[in-house]
Order: C-alpha cells, then sequence, then structure tokens
C-alpha cells in the first residue's frame, strides 16, 4: 500500500513539474535587432526614437537608426548604430534639398502661411520621391541590412510608407510611432475609427467638445484631408511598384502595423475610440532630471522671482527665419518682467535686455524640472507641451505649424495655459499673456494636478518614463512575434460596412418582401375579378 502510494505521489509530481513545463514561457530572442526608420525629414522625432533605441541597447538589442541629413542635424554620441543616408540630388531635380543631399526645410514659410493642410507647398510631394528612391533603391543598403539579424522595424509613420515597404522586403514586422496626437488619414488606415463629429481632424484645431459649426467645420477639414493623402498614397505606391513590386500598397503596410507608440498623453489629448495595438506612450524624453551646467544653474538659481523659458522647438526652428519684429516684441515684452529669462535663439541675432540670457542651446527638460521655472513660453511642439505638463509649467503657446495649433487648444480648453496668435505678436499682447499665466494661480493649480496625475503613472519612478514603455512595447514584438490578434478587425470596411448599414438594408429588404409580394399578389387578384 506505502509502495502504491509512493507511485501515485511520485506520478503527481511528474504531472506537476508538466503542467509547469507546458506554461512556461520561452520568448524567442533570436537576433533581437531592431531598426528605425525615418522619413526625410523626421525633426525632434530623431531625438526621440533615439531615446527608445538607447533605452533597448541598454536592455541587450541591437539598435540601427536610419535618418537623412538636415540643416539641423547634428553628429551623435549614441550606443544606437545612426546610419545617414544621403538622396542624390546633384542635378537639383528635387525641391528643399540641396546638391549635397541635405534638406533644407522651409521654415520661412511656416510663419507667413496659415497653419492648415492645403496650404502645404505642391512640390512637397517630390520629397517622397526622393525618399523613396534614396531608400528602396539603395542596393548596398539593402544587402547591407539584410545581413543583419532584425526582429523588428519601428518605423516612424508619417509620410513614411516607404519605409513600411523596406520592412517588408527585409520581412519584418512593423512598430509605427506617431509623434502627435493620434489622428490624421494614416492613423485611419491603421485602424482608428475617426468619426469628424467626434474626433478633431489633423491641423483642425477645434476643441475636443464640439459645436455643429465646429463639427461641420471639422468635417470639411477631414474631408480635405482625405482628398490629399489620396493623392500621397498615389505618389508613394507609384514609387513602391517601381522600386519594390512585391510589396503591397501603402494603405496595406499601414493596416498591417502591429502596434503603434503615440508620443502623448490622455492628460493633453481628446478622448478616442482606439484598438488595443494602439499606445499612448506619454513622454518620451521625460525622466529623472541631470544637473544644470554651471553658468545656467547659478543664473537660474540666482532668480528671485523665478525663471521663464523660451524656445520655439526644433523641427521647424530656424533663427534667421523667425521675423525681427517677432523677436523684439518678446524681447521688450521680457525687459518688462521681474522674472529672468532664458531664450533659446541665435545670441548674434538679438539685442537681450539684462535679465535676458540667449543660448544657442539648453536642456530644456531639465530646466522645466527645476522648482525655480515659473512659465514656459513655446511653440506647442508635442514634445515641449509635454515637459512643460509634466513638470507642471503652465505655457504661453505661440503654435507655428502642423500640429501645434490642435495642441495650443488643448492646452487652452484644460487651463493650463493661454495662446498667443502669431500674426497678432506685440509687446503688450505677449507681455498680457506672460503675466496672466504667472497671476492667476489656476494655471500654476492645474499643471502641477496634471503633472501629479501623469507622474503617477509612471512604474520607473522617472527612470526610463515614456521610452521605457514604448521599449516594452517593441520587446514584446521581439520576443512574441506579431500582434496580429491586437489589430481592429474590419479596419479596411468603408463607411456603410462599418456602420453595418448594408445589413440593415438587406434585413429590411428581407423584411418588406413578404408584405410587397402579398400586396402584389392582391393586387393582381383583385384585377383579375375586374377583368
Amino acid at each position: 500500500m506505502g509502495q502504491e502510494l509512493n507511485q501515485n505521489r511520485d506520478q503527481t509530481e511528474k504531472t506537476d513539474i508538466n503542467i509547469e513545463n507546458k506554461w512556461e514561457t520561452k520568448p524567442n530572442r533570436e537576433g533581437g535587432g531592431v531598426l528605425i526608420l525615418h522619413p526625410i525629414f523626421s525633426g525632434s522625432h530623431e531625438r526621440v526614437l533615439r531615446k527608445v533605441g538607447e533605452t533597448l541597447v541598454r536592455r541587450g538589442h541591437r539598435v540601427t537608426q536610419i535618418r537623412f541629413p538636415s540643416s539641423l542635424t547634428q553628429e551623435v554620441n549614441s550606443s544606437v548604430e545612426v546610419i545617414t543616408l544621403r538622396v542624390n540630388n546633384s542635378d537639383l531635380r528635387f525641391p528643399y534639398i540641396d546638391r549635397d543631399g541635405t534638406f533644407l526645410p522651409p521654415t520661412g514659410l511656416l510663419w507667413d502661411r496659415p497653419r492648415r493642410q492645403w496650404q502645404l507647398p505642391l512640390d512637397v510631394f517630390r520629397i517622397i520621391d526622393a525618399h523613396c528612391q534614396a531608400l528602396l533603391g539603395d542596393a548596398t543598403l539593402l544587402q547591407r541590412l539584410g545581413r543583419v539579424k532584425y526582429s523588428v522595424a519601428v518605423v516612424d509613420v508619417i509620410s513614411n510608407e516607404c519605409s513600411l515597404a523596406l520592412a517588408h522586403i527585409l520581412d519584418l514586422p512593423v512598430i509605427g510611432f506617431w509623434g502627435f496626437a493620434y489622428q490624421g488619414a494614416e492613423a485611419r488606415e491603421m485602424g482608428m475609427f475617426q468619426s469628424p463629429a467626434l474626433v478633431p481632424a489633423f491641423m483642425s484645431e477645434t476643441s475636443c467638445y464640439m459645436t455643429f459649426t465646429q463639427r461641420l467645420w471639422n468635417t470639411l477639414v477631414t474631408i480635405v484631408e482625405s482628398l490629399i493623402a489620396t493623392y500621397h498614397f498615389h505618389v508613394v505606391d507609384s514609387n513602391i511598384k517601381k522600386l519594390a513590386p512585391s510589396s503591397p500598397d501603402s494603405r496595406t503596410l499601414l493596416g498591417r502595423v502591429e502596434a503603434v507608440l503615440v508620443h502623448s498623453h490622455w492628460l493633453v489629448d481628446c478622448p478616442k475610440l482606439l484598438p488595443p495595438n494602439v499606445q499612448y506612450v506619454g513622454c518620451i524624453s521625460c525622466g529623472l532630471p541631470s544637473p544644470l551646467p554651471p553658468h545656467i544653474n547659478s543664473w537660474v538659481n540666482g532668480a528671485k522671482s523665478g525663471v521663464i523659458i523660451f524656445s520655439l522647438g526644433y523641427t521647424g526652428y530656424d533663427a534667421a527665419s523667425v521675423p525681427s519684429h517677432v523677436m523684439q516684441s518678446f524681447m521688450a515684452a521680457f525687459s518688462r518682467l521681474r522674472q529672468r529669462v532664458l531664450v533659446r535663439f541665435n545670441p548674434m541675432l538679438l539685442d537681450a535686455p539684462k535679465n535676458v540670457m540667449v543660448l544657442e542651446w539648453l536642456p530644456q527638460f531639465d530646466i522645466l524640472a527645476h522648482p525655480k521655472t515659473v512659465a514656459f513660453v513655446s511653440h506647442c511642439g508635442q514634445g515641449g507641451m509635454s515637459e512643460a505638463v509634466y513638470c507642471g509649467v503652465p505655457l504661453v503657446c505661440v503654435p507655428i505649424f502642423a500640429d501645434q495649433g490642435d495642441n495650443a487648444r488643448r492646452i487652452e480648453e484644460r487651463g493650463l495655459g493661454v495662446v498667443v496668435d502669431k500674426h497678432e505678436i506685440t509687446e503688450d499682447a505677449v507681455f498680457t499673456a506672460v503675466n496672466t499665466v504667472l497671476s492667476d494661480h489656476r494655471y500654476r493649480e492645474n499643471t502641477q494636478r496634471f503633472s501629479r496625475m501623469w507622474r503617477e503613472e509612471d512604474k520607473s519612478g522617472g527612470v526610463e518614463g515614456g521610452a521605457g514603455v514604448a521599449a516594452g512595447w517593441v520587446e514584446r514584438v521581439v520576443h512574441h512575434g506579431p500582434q496580429t490578434h491586437l489589430r481592429m478587425p474590419g479596419h479596411h470596411f468603408t463607411v456603410a460596412q462599418y456602420f453595418a448599414i448594408d445589413v440593415y438594408m438587406f434585413i429590411l429588404t428581407v423584411l418588406m418582401l413578404p408584405p410587397l409580394c402579398l400586396i402584389y399578389c392582391c393586387r393582381n387578384k383583385n384585377k383579375q375579378k375586374m377583368d
């Protein structure tokens, strides 16, 4: 009997071991390489995704980043392998690119034109041709990348479908990166339902809670955006068909993206209906602040009434393109303040007052995180806006182009700052705006409350921030492969299919058919009797 019990016990232990082994996960870590792909001009996105890449390197992955040079490009010292491709433009056939392949952003246009998609110059689509030919037409690059064991491609999706085609050629699953609030044509193609009654269109600058007039305007903007996107996809597809004939078209490639990492947070965006493969990762550039350089640290600590930061960002910034009256108005307004002001600008182009320090570069996040910082005068790009709210600093928004007007609208309607129109910048307008966020304590209280909520969500305690969240999703695909089960089913449906209008019409037809047949038969019978 005892022997029988021992045998049963042994069998039970073996069964337990088998059950344990059955559920043991064995991630696929073969290769583990990550390939980051950008459009021809990615601006601040290049820095943001490189930080995600550096986080992945610390976790043991090999990361390669492919970028294109611009007038803003700088040498980097990074653990990420950075490959800089140049467009062959020796004959100057592509606009906004010089002979050596350096992209020259049309920064002057950004100040002159309204923030509307239809204000884009038509020749900007030629840049797509340049990008696709440089990326897909380089056989040496394809061979080089093919020799590396990459497991996933992280693609900066905006105007970058040819990078999706490259990932397809390399047989890599794709994680998309979206550097704005999640809306627009690409977002729709990647599975987001975007009703113009609920979701503000890209560059519409409407409220999250729209009136009828705003919904009408938002619908018109959405229609125009769709027309522009249709032409954009046509241009991209003509390049893909010629350079990568085995690849699907751009819309199909977007629909196959495994996950989308959105560089935003619900605290600064409108609520939306999203599939689970779309993840808001928060502020990638946020984390634990570093000590300030000595000359900045002494200036900041010596400010008895606090410090204000002024910056017009990175992506569309060129000091020489900023209208002179704009900076004169800012300097005159700053001279009337009790606070000290740190200005990121070209010192050679400004006559700064005594309370203003002008620097070519400054550690923006580290200064925003300093307790002496009381306000941020910003173009309201996604990164700077997120950093300010994360640090609890109220904003004076001066939106210039692209999504900055949308961002400024969110800041204003949430009580986190005020907005100054770029066409109405005067000394008094700037002074009044800055004074408003400084004197009305509600702005500071709101940003501090939002900051606390944001920081409470950071499970790393600020060590990795949004970069850690993004890296975690990349590793999910590296270890476990495609996340097809998270994609929105039916994202390719038409409006009629999405709302089941075709189904309702079928049901209505089926229900109406018998009584119609009965009526028809009765009429015929009555007619025969009369005859």
